[in-house]
Formats: C-alpha cells, sequence, structure tokens
C-alpha cells in the first residue's frame, strides 16, 4: 500500500477532514497531470492530486449515516472479538484491513497506552489535546495546536463511510503540485507547515509512515519527466591546489523553488564603479555566496542596501591590484564578517546550552570554519597594516595571494588554481608595465600629473616608488611573517587578563604597570620610564600585547603593487537527468532510485550490476563566466599576452565577460577588438567612464529629498547622474553593466540549449523620488508653518541680538556620517567636515566612504576647492569606523594639491598607531607623508594642550587633546581659531569632565550620542554616551551650539525644543545631524524651527520600516 494511502488514513484516524488549504488554487495554476505519466508517478511514489477543500457535497453514503449516532455504536466496531477476524469490504479503504495489533500502537504508544478502555463509547477519544498531542503530531509535524471539535467526526460517522470521502476511486490519479504539503485536518486559515517525505515501500503501513520524520521535499515541475537534482561529487585536490573550506549542507530550498532550483546558480551585478562604490559581482549558490571583483568604500553598505545575506559570504575574490583604491572595504567587510559568523556561532552555542538541559539533540553549526580572501600581491602586507586596530578570536582569516606564475611551464590549465564543492577557479595575473617616470624619487612623483589616476596606483613602487633586490629566499620569509601577523589579527588565544614580568625601565608606553607587594597585585604609581625622573630598577607586571602589535614594523616590499587578478569561473557541470523508465527495464526498485541518481550502483533483476551511468542522460558541463581587471592601459599588453584566453577547453562554455576597467581602456582598440573577436560571449563592461553615476544608497537618498521638502536650505539635493554609454557600436553582445543585472549560469534554463547565458535583467532602476510628492499633508503643514515663522522679522531680531557674540557665524557644519560602528541604509560611519571662511576646512574623524560622501554630496570642482583647503584632520581613536577612509581622502588631497606652489601642508592630530599605519600603507599606493604634519605629544591622563605659532599650516592658534574613556588612546579634541571660534569634538567616550574643562565657553560642541536614554546601561557596557549625557556636557560646557551625532539606531529621537540655557545663561541651540545636511552656526536658531515637522516624517517613516520588516520577517 502506497504511503499516500497510509498518510490518508492518518487523516481518518486523527481527524478525518481530508483538506488542505489552499490547493484548489494552487489546482487553478498548475496544469494537471497527463495519464502518461500517472504509472510511473505512482511507483516513485508522488501524490497525484492536491487535496482540496472539502466540499460540502459529501458521498451518498456519508450523506445517508445519521449525523445523530451515538458514539457507543463504534465500540462493537473495534473492540468486539470477532473484529479480527473479518475484513473490510470496501475496496477503497485497503489500509484498515491492517490488524488491530497494527493500529493499536498508533493510538496506544506512550502516555496512551498507560490508560484502558473502561467502556465500549470509545471515552478515550475526547481526553484533551494535551493528552493527544504528543500522540498525534511526531517529532513536531503538527505545528497548530488540534481542537477538540475536529475529532467529533470520527466520534459520529462509521470508518466504513469516512473511506470514500479520502480514498475516492480518482485520488491516485491526479498529480499533487502544491508543495506546500498541508496532510493533517487544520482549518484553511491554519496551514501546516511544508515538509518533506521519502519514498517508501508501496506496502508500507500506515505505522511506518507514523514512524517518519517529517522533512521537506521538492517537487519536479508538473508538465516535465523527474530530473536529477544531485551534484557531481568534488574532486580530489591535486597537489598545488588550492581548496575551499569546508563544505557545509545544504540549505532548504525556498518554497517556490523546484528541483531545479537545488542546481540554480546566477551571478549579478552588485555594484556598478560611481561616486560612492566601485565594481563587484556576487555570484549566487543556494548554500553559499561569492563576491568578485573590488571590495572598494562603500562596497559593504551597498550589499546592505540591496539585502544581500553575508551569512553565506565566506570567499572573496579581489580583482584590482591591493591598493586602498580597490581594497578600501576589505577591512570593514572582514571584521562585519567575522562578528556575523561569531554570533551565529555564540547563538548556536545558547541554543545547545539550552537544548542540553533539555535532553534534546545539539544544533549543528553550519557557518564556515574561515574566511578566505584571494587577490593579487601585497594582499597580505594590505591586511596586515590593520593589526594595529583589528581584535577578533577564533575566526581564522586565510588571505590567498598571487605573488607569480604558480603553473608549470607547459601551461598547464587541466587543474584549476582554486575549487570547492561548487565552483572551479583560474587566476590569470596581470601587471602594469613600468613606466621610466614612476621610478623618480616620490617627491617628483607626487607633483606628477601625465597619468590616470589608475596608472598611478597601478605603478606607484612599493617603498616610495624604488625597489630594493631582495633574495626569493627572503621574499618567502618575508610573506611568511607578514601571513603569521594576519593569522593572528583574527585568531587568537590571547587574553587580557594575561600579565607578564619585566624590568621597569624596559616597559613601552603607553602601558598600565602593576607591582606585586605580599602577594598583592596592585597598580604602579612611582616615575615612569622615559620621563625626567629615574626609574627604580624593579621587576613590574605588563599586560601582554594582543600578538599582532608585538610586530613594530612590517617587511619593506620588494615589488610594486602592480598586480591585478582576472578570474574564470566555472560551476561543476550537472549530473545528466534520471529516466525511471529505463531503470524499471533493469530491474532497478523504485527505492533504488534516490541511490543511482546520487552516484552509487544498485542491484537490478536477475542480480545484474545497474551504474548511474545506465540510467542517466550525458552530463551537462560546466559553464560559468571571467572576470577581466584592467586598472589603466598600461595593463593592456600584459593582458592580451595571456595564453589562457587563447585555450580552447578553458573557454569552453564560458558564456560571460565581466570587464572592470579603469578610465579610458574601453576605448582602447585593442580591447575593442578582443571584444570583437568573441561574438559568442557576452560582454558586460563596469567602467567609470561607461556605467552611470547612480545613486548607490536610495534609502537615504529619498529620506533626503523628504527632509529637503521641509526644509530646503539645511538639506541639500544629492548629485546623480543616470545616463549610461551605449557601447553598441563595439558590437551587439557589448553592452554597459547595471545594478542588479543578472546572468544564469545553468545553461537548460534558456529557451535555446545553443544560446549564450540565460539573462535575466533584474535591473535596479533609479530612484524616481515619487514617494517625496506624497508626503503626509501633516508634515507639509508643520513645515509650512515653520517657513513663516523664520521669515517673520521679530523672530530674526531675537536671533540677532542672541547670536551677537558668536564669532565666525557662517562657519558651516556638514556631517557625512552619523552612524555607528557599521555602515547602514541610513548612515554612513563617523565624519564631520567644518568650513571655516578665510581659514580653511577641517575634517572630524574619516570613516569609511567618506570622500564617496563627499562626491556625493558636491560636484567634483566643488571636491577639490574642499580638499585643495583642507587645513587639518582629526582622528579621535583607533576604531575602524572612525578612520578607514582616511588613506583614500589623502590620496585625493595629494590630487588636488600636486600642482600648488608650493606644495601645502597637512595637519593629522591623531594616535601614534595611526601615523605608523600611514607609514605602512605607502609601501601600496602613493601618500604624500612628507607633507604631512603629526604634532606629536606624550601620553599623558590629563589634557594635552598646544598652542600653535602664527602662519601654522593648521590656521588654528592652538587644540587641545582630551584623553577621554573609550578605549586604549581615544581622545577628544578642542580646536580654537584666532578670531575666537572655539569647537569641541567629542570622538566616542563616555562623559568628560575633562573635555567639559577644555571646552568651556565653546561656541559649538559635536558630541556622540549613541543610545537613547532608555539605553544607560548599554552605553556604560560600551562606553558610549547617552542623548541625555551629551546634553548634560554640553550644560556644563556652556556651549552656545550643539550637534548630537554617532548614533547606533536609524532615526534619532529629536530633542526636546523648549528654550535651552547655558550654565551662565546664555542661550544654547541643539540639532540632531543628518548625512549630508549643511547648517551654519547662524542658522541654529532656524534650522530648530523645523524640528517638529521632522520629527512627524521620523515618526511616520520608523512605523512604516517597522511594518515593513515584519513583513519582511
Amino acid at each position: 500500500m502506497s504511503v499516500i494511502r497510509s498518510s490518508s488514513s492518518a487523516l481518518l484516524l486523527i481527524g478525518g477532514v481530508a483538506t488542505l488549504p489552499g490547493a484548489a488554487s494552487v489546482r487553478s495554476q498548475f496544469q494537471q497531470s497527463t495519464s502518461a505519466w500517472q504509472a510511473a508517478d505512482a511507483e516513485l511514489g508522488y501524490m497525484q492530486q492536491p487535496i482540496g477543500p472539502a466540499t460540502p457535497k459529501t458521498t451518498s453514503r456519508v450523506a445517508s449515516t445519521p449525523a445523530r449516532r451515538r458514539s457507543q455504536n463504534l465500540a462493537p466496531l473495534f473492540l468486539r472479538n470477532n473484529f479480527l477476524k473479518k475484513k473490510l469490504e470496501n475496496q477503497n479503504f485497503q489500509l484498515l484491513r491492517t490488524r488491530l495489533r497494527s493500529l493499536a500502537p498508533l493510538f496506544l504508544r506512550n502516555n496512551f497506552l498507560k490508560k484502558k478502555l473502561e467502556n465500549q463509547n470509545f471515552q478515550l477519544l475526547r481526553t484533551r489535546l494535551r493528552s493527544l498531542a504528543p500522540l498525534l503530531r511526531p517529532k513536531n509535524l503538527v505545528e497548530k495546536q488540534l481542537k477538540n471539535r475536529n475529532l467529533q467526526l470520527l466520534i459520529r460517522q462509521r470508518p466504513q463511510n469516512l473511506a470514500p470521502l479520502l480514498l475516492r476511486n480518482n485520488f491516485h490519479k491526479k498529480k499533487l503540485e502544491n508543495q506546500n504539503l498541508h496532510l493533517l485536518p487544520t482549518r484553511p486559515r491554519n496551514p501546516v507547515p511544508p515538509f518533506r517525505r521519502k519514498h517508501h515501500n508501496l506496502r508500507h503501513n500506515i505505522l511506518a509512515f507514523a514512524a517518519t520524520p517529517p522533512t521537506r521535499y521538492f517537487l519536479r515541475p508538473p508538465d516535465k519527466p523527474s530530473q536529477g537534482v544531485n551534484q557531481p561529487q568534488p574532486k580530489k585536490t591535486g597537489s598545488g591546489i588550492r581548496s575551499g573550506p569546508k563544505s557545509k549542507p545544504r540549505s532548504p530550498i525556498s518554497p517556490d523553488d523546484t528541483v531545479t532550483a537545488k542546481m540554480t546558480s546566477w551571478v549579478q551585478v552588485a555594484t556598478t564603479p560611481t561616486a560612492d562604490t566601485g565594481p563587484s559581482l556576487v555570484l549566487h549558490f543556494d548554500h553559499r555566496r561569492y563576491l568578485f571583483g573590488h571590495l572598494s568604500e562603500g562596497t559593504q553598505r551597498a550589499l546592505n542596501q540591496r539585502k544581500y545575506s553575508m551569512a553565506k559570504l565566506e570567499t572573496l575574490f579581489l580583482s584590482g591590484p591591493s591598493t586602498w583604491r580597490h581594497t578600501g572595504g576589505m577591512v570593514g567587510m572582514l571584521l562585519t564578517l567575522a562578528d556575523v559568523l561569531e554570533g551565529s556561532r555564540k547563538s548556536v552555542q545558547e541554543h545547545n546550552d539550552a537544548r542540553k538541559k533539555m535532553g534534546k539533540s545539539l544544533l549543528e553549526d553550519k557557518g564556515p570554519e574561515r574566511l578566505e580572501i584571494h587577490g593579487g600581491r601585497h594582499l597580505t602586507h594590505s591586511i596586515a597594516t590593520s593589526r594595529n586596530f583589528i581584535f577578533r578570536k577564533g575566526m581564522p582569516i586565510r588571505a590567498v595571494e598571487l605573488d607569480e606564475e604558480t603553473r608549470s611551464a607547459a601551461h598547464d590549465l587541466s587543474k584549476p588554481d582554486w575549487e570547492d564543492d561548487a565552483i572551479q577557479v583560474w587566476k590569470v595575473p596581470v601587471v602594469a608595465a613600468e613606466q621610466n617616470s614612476r621610478k623618480r624619487s616620490f617627491d617628483v612623483m607626487n607633483t606628477s600629473d601625465d597619468n590616470s589616476d589608475e596608472d598611478s596606483d597601478a605603478n606607484s613602487g612599493a617603498n616610495n616608488g624604488e625597489t630594493f633586490p631582495y633574495s626569493v629566499a627572503q621574499k618567502k620569509i618575508d610573506k611568511e611573517a607578514v601571513a603569521a601577523v594576519v593569522e593572528q589579527m583574527f585568531s587568537s588565544d590571547w587574553t587580557m587578563d594575561t600579565l607578564a614580568e619585566t624590568k621597569l625601565h624596559d616597559v613601552r608606553l603607553p602601558a598600565t604597570i602593576f607591582v606585586r607587594r605580599d602577594g598583592q597585585i596592585s597598580k604602579y604609581t612611582g616615575p615612569m620610564p622615559g620621563g625626567d625622573e629615574d626609574v627604580p630598577n624593579i621587576d613590574v607586571l605588563v599586560r601582554i600585547p594582543w600578538p599582532a602589535t608585538k610586530v613594530r614594523f612590517l617587511p619593506k616590499l620588494a615589488d610594486p603593487a602592480n598586480m591585478s587578478v582576472c578570474y574564470v569561473v566555472k560551476n561543476r557541470g550537472r549530473r545528466g537527468k534520471f529516466n525511471p523508465k529505463v531503470a524499471k527495464q533493469h530491474g532497478v526498485q523504485p527505492t533504488d532510485f534516490k541511490r543511482l541518481t546520487s552516484g552509487q550502483t544498485v542491484t537490478g533483476a536477475d542480480g545484474v550490476e545497474v551504474t548511474p551511468e545506465m540510467v542517466l542522460a550525458p552530463p551537462e558541463k560546466p559553464s560559468g563566466f571571467a572576470v577581466i581587471d584592467i586598472p589603466g592601459v598600461s595593463s593592456i599588453e600584459s593582458f592580451l599576452q595571456r595564453y589562457e584566453w587563447k585555450d580552447a577547453e578553458l573557454m569552453n562554455n564560458v558564456l560571460v565577460f565581466y570587464w572592470l576597467l579603469g578610465k579610458s581602456v574601453v576605448d582602447d582598440s585593442r580591447i575593442q577588438a578582443f571584444m570583437k573577436g568573441r561574438p559568442e560571449v557576452k560582454h558586460v563592461v563596469l567602467a567609470p567612464d561607461a556605467c552611470s553615476n547612480m545613486i548607490a544608497f536610495e534609502s537615504y537618498a529619498i529620506l533626503l529629498a523628504k527632509l529637503r521638502r521641509i526644509d530646503a536650505d539645511r538639506f541639500p539635493l544629492l548629485g546623480f547622474d543616470n545616463t549610461t554609454r551605449d557601447l553598441s557600436f563595439i558590437g551587439p553582445n557589448v553592452e554597459t553593466a547595471g545594478v542588479g543585472m543578472k546572468a544564469y549560469l545553468t545553461p537548460y534554463l534558456a529557451k535555446d540549449q545553443k544560446s549564450v547565458a540565460a539573462r535575466e535583467q533584474a535591473l535596479l532602476p533609479p530612484p524616481t523620488f515619487e514617494e517625496v510628492e506624497t508626503m503626509p499633508q501633516e508634515v507639509l503643514a508643520l513645515a509650512d508653518q515653520a517657513r513663516m515663522r523664520v521669515k517673520d522679522p521679530k523672530f530674526l531680531a531675537a536671533v540677532e541680538r542672541a547670536e551677537k557674540d558668536i564669532p565666525n557665524r557662517d562657519t558651516e557644519i556638514i556631517p557625512l556620517g552619523t552612524g555607528s560602528a557599521l555602515p547602514s541604509k541610513y548612515r554612513n560611519v563617523s565624519g564631520t567636515l567644518i568650513r571655516v571662511p578665510k581659514y580653511g576646512n577641517y575634517l572630524l574623524d574619516c570613516g569609511e566612504n567618506t570622500l564617496g560622501q563627499l562626491r556625493r554630496a558636491f560636484n567634483a570642482q566643488e571636491v577639490e576647492s574642499i580638499l585643495r583647503d583642507l587645513r587639518c584632520v582629526f582622528i579621535s581613536h583607533m576604531h575602524a569606523d572612525h578612520h578607514l577612509g582616511l588613506v583614500t581622502l589623502l590620496q585625493a588631497w595629494d590630487d588636488a594639491t600636486a600642482n600648488i606652489d608650493p606644495p601645502p601642508q597637512l595637519t593629522i592630530i591623531c594616535p601614534a598607531m595611526m601615523k605608523n599605519f600611514l607609514h605602512e600603507s605607502k609601501y601600496l599606493q602613493r601618500l604624500a607623508t612628507d607633507r604631512m604634519v603629526f604634532p606629536r605629544a606624550q601620553w599623558s591622563d590629563a589634557i594635552i594642550a598646544r598652542d600653535l605659532p602664527p602662519g601654522d599650516p593648521s590656521m588654528l592658534s592652538s587644540f587641545s587633546q582630551v584623553p577621554v574613556v573609550h578605549c586604549h588612546q581615544a581622545f577628544a579634541v578642542v580646536l580654537t581659531w584666532p578670531s575666537g571660534l572655539k569647537i569641541a569634538f567629542s570622538g566616542d567616550c563616555r562623559p568628560s569632565d575633562n573635555l567639559v574643562k577644555a571646552g568651556m565657553g565653546a561656541t559649538l560642541l559635536v558630541h556622540e550620542s549613541t543610545f537613547n536614554d532608555d539605553k544607560l546601561g548599554d552605553a556604560k557596557a560600551k562606553k558610549h554616551s547617552t542623548m541625555g549625557e551629551a546634553l548634560d556636557v554640553a550644560y556644563r560646557m556652556g556651549a552656545r551650539r550643539v550637534l548630537l551625532t554617532h548614533f547606533s539606531q536609524r532615526y534619532a529621537k529629536m530633542p526636546l525644543l523648549e528654550e535651552r540655557k547655558t550654565a551662565n545663561g546664555a542661550d544654547q541651540a541643539v540639532l540632531v545631524a543628518f548625512d549630508q545636511m549643511r547648517v551654519k552656526l547662524g542658522e541654529f536658531r532656524q534650522a530648530m524651527e523645523f524640528l517638529p515637522a521632522i520629527s512627524r516624517l521620523i515618526e511616520i517613516e520608523d512605523a512604516k520600516d517597522s511594518k515593513q520588516t515584519g513583513e519582511d520577517a
């Protein structure tokens, strides 16, 4: 008897309602199966017809049964002596001829066996739900509780009368197309979760079905024969081949996928070159994701905007040179991935701790054992420069660096350079040609502008443009040393509480020093090394530093960072389709079909061995794509000379070429000829002079446009250009990439098997800002009222009286990043630009993609003007979200000021570790560190004040660094100008009395407000401030204007609108920062009038987003 009939009988005995919610609608959407497949499907165990909603029209036999028949009439049917000797005569109810001893365990196992049938009225069927539930839903098969009323049908009607209802003649003649099998008698509004069942022998009875654990299963398309879904097993890794992370179990397929979806894979354009993003691709498999291309600043935020899952991203393939222009988002991405995976591990561990106490089986951690990142020359060095501010444990990072040709002279391409269970990857290095102009000294090189930015980066030599004649052995030693540093950065057993003994005069400051007296450890308070006093020759205890920080300087580089890496990527192909008819002809039992599809040999009729090749169609060949990265015209010749592009076997079934090109490369005749010579391939170009400069972070752009409708003076339009370049003049198969463009790598999905890759135009359209036109009228009414108030002469006169003592009222504050920790859709990480007319521009912190935010807010000419007038950059501390954008900003500043005579200098106030980071980063790209001034001050727990002479490059009269409570070497700063303008910036910190003292009477206080007031405990634990604490600092400091920033939440609460006064009675105005807003010191009062409208808009947007998040969940 088939499993389906068994399950139907289970339905009968559980509740007697053979209905499935939504099945009727499924029948209306899918073509019903034809008779040609009925026999085969019956053998495979497929259900032939969806179980639809119960019809009010019952069978004649059911209709003739009296509805008021007493339940005691059932007792003789089950309990009289001769019941076991009789057989049911109804041919449609075959399962009920099972003997009573076979049916009894279904009802009488577990606690049910402890009860007795005490009367003929079958009283136990009226037992409460909590007694029946463990019996009727083995292993959580049923998630909805059964209602008592569902049992009444069995009490009122004879089983013989129920049989036709469940097992009518045509029940097995229809195909089941509904993947969500609702096999339990719940009401249509309470659907039962989908499950998967195994193929059972047709003679299995109801008990076999009841004992089967519930799982999910997949259905084939209704109009096609069943197709094999198993991938070939990964080949054994040969010598020299780098294998990927350990394969993990495949994730469940979504409900709308068919059996073919298990092998479905596609590559999608995630980002294109814009003002604030670089080019990148995401390769999608159901169980894993891969990233190809550049990891430029802004990539992580763009992936978050596009809702790409980070949890399945475990292997990154970087194509560009190992310079910050191409890898500026790498460190932030690695930190995020490490945190995501560590959070997943902790969650699994917490659940397992709870399950262990309850005696339940433990959950399996399905996350990867490590993260892999592949790239070109000096990739490891690029990561190692961040060792002073990267602190992660238990998440190994494997940096696979392609430094030189790894293949033999025979150019053997039969084996890939890297592979896992899903893809195979061949790496193709491309090296930029050396240019004599780039061998000059660093000073001369910085004033040279005869090459594009990409060529400048690609040819910038190691160690200020010079190379060193290192031996091969020394290079190997240096590479191993740097690789060990990276290993220690992400995987170490270091603990903060470990103390080491040393001599006091050998201690390197800054450090906390302890001494042991009478067996007790206490903090040392005597003379410190490096001071004016002599230090005693005593033994002290200090904390062992984070292992990676013990390396003070990285080895010098012998070669320039001028290598980009191209990739040829292929999937594993696909096993041929399984033919059940052929298998039956060989005498294979249906229970062995699954073994054949998984590649095993089985025994057929007469003991003949049947191999998979005998019942499977020819396999489909692997298909794939190529990622070609040419950063500048100096790399074209190296690219054309590579033998990989001429290898017919490697290029076979490579369906798409993705071209990641620098400026002007696409116009080179050699590249165009290469494209024209491959008309069978689709060429997709990702280049800054071809792709549109579309809005990359549309969520915030739309919010900013809504804020502009409220207050146009503070919220400007963002710059964008949605025009794409038409490249069809090269060939009909050449086009410009767009975000969301997708290419399937599974050939059988294409309508024509001989066509190029099946492509789905899932292009992300540029934002239309239509939502801005439909803003709530109540918000617009509040904005109109504010505009009327700020034009009132009385209001303007009051503002003039209150601000007459404020210097430099035309000073403009432009927040470029107002979020904390991670870039999000609505907020970038920390960065605030201060523009002081007649003095210059000043930057307070420089988080990732600060330059991108600047380029999006201003046109190219204005950005260059801002960079030329940049006088000082302050970095508050070494947390990555406060400085990862500094290298690209300094490169842009160098470009903007290279032709100024004399070349200007730039003051950088920062922790000592930041200076070391910049000096090591210049080995990879041009950095004019000789034109950077680093004011050096000894570490102290007190305020470090410094007066500056007239004509100082910073144009400041003085500055004060204030040590604050947050992390090692965390500072606030107070900047003072000759005009009397005084600006205090908190960085990240707990409320600081020293900052109040140093910034007393400040014109402007920019203070972090990470948490709302109801999260005070979180603020203390993470050493941040709440909004209330920040306002208290402003009150005690006497700051006239206050800008709150660095928010952990999407929308910050608006401050109270009552008139505020400082401790000395002066007026005080408070604003909440938004990315790319612009407000002048003399306009804080006007801006405050719009806060009611902004506050109401934020409430509406927050409610809308919360609702959308709930629907998505």
